[in-house]
Order: C-alpha cells, then structure tokens, then sequence
C-alpha cells in the first residue's frame, strides 16, 4: 500500500475510533454535530479508498469493480445533502439526501452481478439471479413486517423510503455470499469486509428505520457509529478487491453442495416472516398479503432455479467425462506413440531408469535390444506413407505378443524399436529373444489392396552392467550395436562391443566431411571405358561408367567403398547423385568438343536415389543443361534397388524408356534374382557381375553360367555387358560366348576425364596380362 494511502487508511480509522469514544464524552448537545462529523469523515475516507484502488489496478482486474466506487461516491454524495440539510433543519421524508444513500446498495448489485455474468454460463447466471430475486423478495417480506407490526405508517412514500434502504444493502449482500459457492472462491479478506460492511450497512439502516418509525433517532448512539465502521469495511474492501478461485477437490464438493441448499435460505426468511406475524399477533391484510406472496413467488423461483441447475449439472457433468477422457487421451498420448500405441521415448527412458535403479540394488542384469527394420523405408517409396504406417502397426502387434510380461517394448520414432529385457539371467537368452524377434519381423506382411510385403530387422544388444550403467549410455551402445549389424547384413543381431563406440564415433565424423565436401564440391568422377568387339575384330571404345572419388582437402583419393555404404545410410546419396548425372552429362558434352566418338555414358543410380521423387525431374534437367541426346545416356539399376515393388519400379523404368534414356540391370545374378521379373521389366542392358567372370575359365561352372545369362539375355533381346574382366583368357572366353561388349581392369581402369579423349582416336590393342592376384576393388 503507498504511502498516502496508508495514511488515509489509518487517519479514517483513527477519526471513527475517537468519534467512537467521544460518543461517551462529549454533551448531548454536540452529538449531532459529532455524528454528522464522523459520517461524513467516514464515508469520504472510504470512497477515496476504493478510488484509489481502483486506479492502481485497474489494468488488471475488472471493470466490475468500478461500481463499487461508484456508489460510494453517490454514498458520499448523499452524506453531503445530509450535512446541508441538517444545517437548514430539514428533516422531511424523502429528502434529496436519500435518492444518493439509495444508490449505494443497487451499485454493488450490479458490480457483483456483473463479476458472475464474467465468470458463469448463462443458466446457471439465471439461477443465481434468481436465488438472488428469492432473498430480496424474502427480505422484503420480513422487512415489511418488521416495519408495520412496530410503528403505523402516515404515507406511502415514508413505508418506500424505509424498505429500499435496507433491502438494497442486504440484497447486495446476499450476492456478495452466493459469489463464494457459485465462483468456488478462497474467502480472502476483501471479500469478508464487503459481506460484513453491506451487512452491517443494512442492519444499522433498518434499526434507524425503525426507530424513525417511533420518534426520533437518538443522537450519539452505538447505531450511529455503526454507520461510520460499516463504510470504512466497504472502503477496504473496494481497495483490495480481488477473487480467489480454489481448485480444491473437497472444497468444490463443499460449494456444490451448498448450491443445493440456497433457495431454504429464502424459505428459511419468509418462515420467519410468517413467525413474526404469529408472535407479535400481526392483525394487518397487508402484512398477511405480504407473507403469502413472497412465500409463493419464492418456492416459483426455486423451483425454476433447481430445473434450470439441474440441466446445467447434467451439462456440466457431461462435459467433466469429456474433459476427464480428454485428459486421459492426452496423457496417454503423452507418454505413448499415437501410431502403435506403445510407449514412446519419454515413457521408455522413464521406465529404463526405474529398471536400471532395481538391478543396482539387486545385484541384477538387463538388456536392451535396439531394433532397426530393414527395406522400411521401400515401402514408404513405392507404396506410401498409409501402408508404411500400416506395417508398422502390425509388426508392433506381432512384437507384443512376444514380450514377457516384465519387458518393456517401445516405438522411438520411424522404424525403430527398443526392448527392455529385465531379470536377465544370461547373455545368450538375449540373443535368443533377438534372433525370435528378427524371425517375426521377415515372416511377409498382408497389407490392405493385396499387397504383401516383407522387410528384415537389425539388432543391437547392450548389456548393463556390463556395457553401461546408466540410461543414455546404454542406448547409445545399443544404437552403435545396431549399425555393427547392419553392415554384415539384414537379418542379424551384434551384441555391444568398445570398437562399436569408436566406429559409431567415425561414421559421426564420416557425416560431417560428407556434408562439407559436398558443399565444398570436392567430389570428383573417373571414367571407365566400355568396349565392343567380337572374337574376330578389334575391340573400340563405346561408352564410359562415371564413377565418383572423393579428393579431400589433403589431396588423397578416397574411393568410393568407404564412403558411399555412408551416404546411403544417412540420405547424402540422394544430391550427391545428383550431382554425380549433372557433371558426368556435362562433360559428356565437353569430350564431342574435342573428338568425333560419340560415347555412352552409363550412370549408377543408388536404391535411394532410384526412389526419390525428384528422380526423372532431376534427369531431364541435367539432359536439358547439357544439351546430349537423351540415347546416349545409361542409367545403371541394382536388383537391390528394384526392391519388392515391381510396379513402382516398372513406372519409373518405362518413364525412363520414355525419356528416351536406357536402363542396365546392373551385378546380375547376385540379388534376388527374378526371371519373370527381367521380363517384365523394360530394361535395355543386362550387366553379368563380376563374381561369375572372376573364376573363368579356370572354373567350369561360372563359365557354364555365364554362358546361360548370355542365351537368357539373347532370348529376352538384352545387350549383354561383361564387367571385371581381369585376363586375357576371360576375354577370349566370352567373345566366343558371344559376348560383344566389356569392361574391367584388362581392358582400361578407370581415369580422369582428359585420358579419355585419347582412347577414341586408334583402335585399342589387346593389352598385355596384368600382374596376378590384381583385383578391381567394387564401384559405386
């Protein structure tokens, strides 16, 4: 509180304490004066008091709170009249003087009704009006009573002035006190004084009354002063004014109930009218009247009031299961995943902890298996987001069904899964429950439209406390776990080792570099040339196979084995792609600069790269920004790369036919390899792999089969290229075979763009044979 206000609170206190006191003093002569004194201090103090609150809070709070000032200033303006009144001897009633004494009690009514219209919905405001209209009719009967079973009445007017006094205090009152159930409020200080100073108020106004009534008012009376301590406890509480709603569950059960028993309050008051009359022997038809019609019209309204209650409890109650479902979808969204329905990080970390926690102070051992799908995301690519969702969702079920009771199994986003093993009571039950889990997991999968799909599962293990003791850690090794074994291949599970963290640790760095030479353009191509030749002709260069290099900083040549596997995995593959069609096509248009060979340039596509959107977009740029014909480029596809999905992968390849662009099945026989598959798809070339050139002719049978995919090829009207040729004997080999076109180590390894020109100008002659055991290392 400032310090003029501190002032001014104290000083107003003061003045009514001495009035008081001086009440018992002074000669009866001077009481009036002292009275008129008092009130006048009293009730000027009080309006300044609840002015100045105002002003101070009048950002925050309501405007409601306006009326109450209001009417302590008309209190103030009528204590005013008063004082010029008494100077001139005017005692008539009504006198102007009582017009702004009235307004005091209505102004609070509507403040108050006002803060309820803020807080309530509209029938329940229609009930509190209505408990409130009950009250005022009840106080108004035994009011009336009172009145005409003390003193007899010479005017109309005089009964008038005397009712609304009182009534509009008390009636103020009453809606202060139906605040507290109805708003569930804290009972704070400033709500006390406002029900103890209308109270108060009202009492002192129809004990005056009263005595009015039979002559009189005594001067310098209790009553009096009473008048002074009522306004300063409503200028306190105008101050202060402030609502404190509780949230209390057995405090809100309490108001409720009090709710329910609001309208006996005025049946309780018009009883008491009805036992005034019968003591006190009321003999008049109008008090008889009086009793029986605000009796009537108070059980009217409280029968309107406890309908229209109890259709807004059964709204309301409506509307708290809602709430109460709501709160409980929330929380359970909050701590589990919306897709599968298990938990998610945030519940999983929790439980982790919990378990962690039990095995420390049990000697105990867990596991944690971290589990990756395998092909997931070829079937977002070609089916969509709709039948990935749904295959997740049914191998989160077929999980489930195998996890004991005491595990826990949560979904960590993606396709990634996590299984708590507690009460672990060896290593190998772990391996056990991860090698049953990548067994569910590759069983096919009936997805809606008849489609039917099936994917592998890579399993890290870690072990506490062998390999980590605390939450983090232990995901984190079971993450490393996981990547170890994914690069042996689909299907298996690892369990943690200390290499894992430094292999985990270079892939992170791998990433970074990966990301900066791509933006620093440090990749760079080589070309490796394909031939063409039968047994009995020279061989002459066709074509070439863009294959990238990565020149660090340093200088050094990294290959493309040790960093493409990288950029596969964490979707760098995807623009450096890109990147490698845009510059192989320009410099494919750089080389008819310099020489009148026309070569094929071939052109490796990664599975995630064959799968993105903006695939053929991506093409048809880069044949656009180079300006070559779209017949001399080859795009090279693996049988990995196809995946499951032969429609999709059919859409794309004809649309690259379209193009006008040709396709290679590229390392065939190494895959899934499908002959109705080979049918089907419109492919150009047929690229037989290495692995079936590299024993030949020593080794019968891979000669044997390669013939075979030469007659298949033959059949199916594919031309046939033979990579990896490392000997001379492999050569003849195949061109007695038939085979007509060849690549590999014999014939050229792969070179920089400016070595290549020259190899268009003469005939290429057989090469001598290279040193033994040279082996061509795998390109991208």
């Amino acid at each position: 509180m400032p310090f003029f206000d501190r002032i001014l609170a104290v000083g107003s206190v003061g003045v009514v304490a001495l009035a008081t006191v001086l009440t018992f003093i002074v000669n009866d002569d001077v009481l009036p004066v002292l009275d008129n004194w008092h009130w006048t201090l009293s009730i000027g103090a009080a309006w300044l008091l609840a002015w100045r609150g105002e002003r101070q809070a009048e950002a925050d709070l309501p405007a409601y709170r306006r009326w109450f000032s209001r009417g302590l200033a008309c209190y103030a303006v009528g204590q005013l009249i008063w004082d010029m009144q008494a100077l001139f001897g005017w005692r008539g009633m009504p006198t102007p003087a009582d017009f702004f004494y009235w307004l005091l009690g209505p102004c609070y009514a509507i403040g108050l009704l006002q803060a309820l219209k803020i807080h309530l919905s509209a029938p329940r405001l229609v009930a509190v009006k209505l408990d409130a209209a009950a009250m005022t009719l009840a106080l108004l009967g035994l009011i009336l009573v009172l009145y005409l079973s003390n003193a007899p009445l010479t005017a109309l007017s005089e009964l008038v002035v005397l009712i609304i006094y009182p009534l509009g205090l008390l009636s103020a009152a009453n809606l202060a006190l139906l605040l507290i159930p109805f708003l569930c409020l804290r009972i704070n200080t400033s709500l006390i004084l406002l029900v103890s100073g209308l109270s108060l108020l009202g009492y002192s106004w129809m004990e005056w009354n009263l005595r009015a009534l039979q002559g009189e008012p005594e001067a310098g009376s209790l009553l009096n002063v009473l008048f002074s301590w009522a306004g300063l406890l409503l200028g306190f509480s105008a101050y202060d004014w402030h609502l404190e709603c509780t949230a209390a569950n057995e405090r809100l059960r309490f108001y409720r109930l009090c709710q329910r028993f609001i309208p006996g309050s005025s049946l309780l008051i018009a009883g008491v009218t009805l036992i005034v009359i019968i003591v006190q022997n009321i003999d008049l038809p109008i008090a008889n009247i009086t009793a029986l019609v605000t009796t009537a019209a108070i059980l009217l309204m409280s029968t309107l009031r406890q309908s229209l209650l109890l259709s807004e409890s059964e709204k309301l109650l409506e509307t708290e299961r809602l709430i109460e479902e709501s709160q409980k979808r929330y929380e359970h969204l909050a701590y589990h995943d919306p897709l599968t329905g298990l938990p998610n990080r945030l519940l999983f970390e929790d439980r982790l902890k919990h378990a962690l926690a039990h095995a420390k102070r049990n000697g105990g051992a867990l596991a944690l298996l971290f589990v990756d799908l395998d092909r997931f995301k070829d079937v977002n690519d070609s089916l969509g987001h709709y039948y990935g969702d749904e295959l997740l969702i049914k191998i989160a079920r077929r999980l489930q069904k195998r996890v004991r009771a005491d595990d826990t199994l949560a979904r960590l986003g993606g396709d990634e899964f996590v299984l708590l093993m507690e009460s672990l009571s060896e290593n190998t039950e772990a391996a056990g429950i991860a090698q049953t889990i990548i067994e569910l997991i590759s069983q096919p999968v009936q997805l809606r439209e008849g489609h039917v799909v099936a994917v592998g599962a890579s399993i890290g293990i870690s072990i506490f406390p062998k390999d980590a003791d605390d939450a983090m850690t232990l995901i984190r090794n079971a993450d490393s776990a996981m990547y170890r074994a994914k690069e042996i291949g689909s299907g298996s599970h690892q369990f943690y080792t200390q290499d894992l963290t430094r292999q985990a640790r270079q892939r992170l760095r791998l990433d970074a570099d990966l990301k900066g030479a791509l933006a620093r353009q440090e990749f760079v191509l080589h070309y490796q040339p394909i031939f063409a030749g039968s047994a009995d002709a020279d061989l002459r260069i066709i074509g070439v196979e863009a294959l990238i290099r990565w020149r660090t900083a340093d200088g050094r040549l990294v290959p493309p084995d040790d960093f493409i596997p990288r950029a596969e995995n964490n979707g760098l593959i995807v623009p450096i792609g890109e990147w490698v069609t845009v510059a192989a096509c320009r410099q494919l248009a750089a080389w008819d600069q310099e020489t009148d060979c026309r070569l094929r340039l071939s052109i490796n596509l990664s599975p995630k790269q064959f799968h993105d959107a903006r695939l053929l977009a991506g093409i048809e740029s880069a044949l656009q920004q180079s300006g070559i014909a779209p017949q001399r480029l080859v795009f090279e596809v693996t049988e990995s790369a196809l995946g499951q999905y032969q429609q999709h992968a059919g859409e794309v390849l004809t649309t690259l036919r379209d193009m006008g662009v040709g396709v290679a099945l590229d390392d065939f026989g190494t895959g899934q390899s499908s002959l109705s598959r080979l049918r089907q798809l419109p492919f150009d070339e047929l690229k037989i792999d290495k692995a079936f050139i590299r024993e030949i002719p020593t080794h019968p049978i891979d000669g044997q089969i390669a013939a075979n995919i030469m007659q298949l090829a033959r059949i199916l009207q594919l031309t046939v290229v033979c990579e990896g040729i490392e000997t001379e004997a492999q050569l003849r080999f195949l061109q007695a075979e038939g085979c007509k076109r060849f690549q590999g180590y014999y014939l050229a390894r792969p070179q920089p763009a400016e070595q290549i020109p020259a190899l268009c100008r003469p005939p290429v002659p057989t090469l001598p044979e290279p040193q033994a055991n040279r082996q061509r290392p795998r390109h991208s």
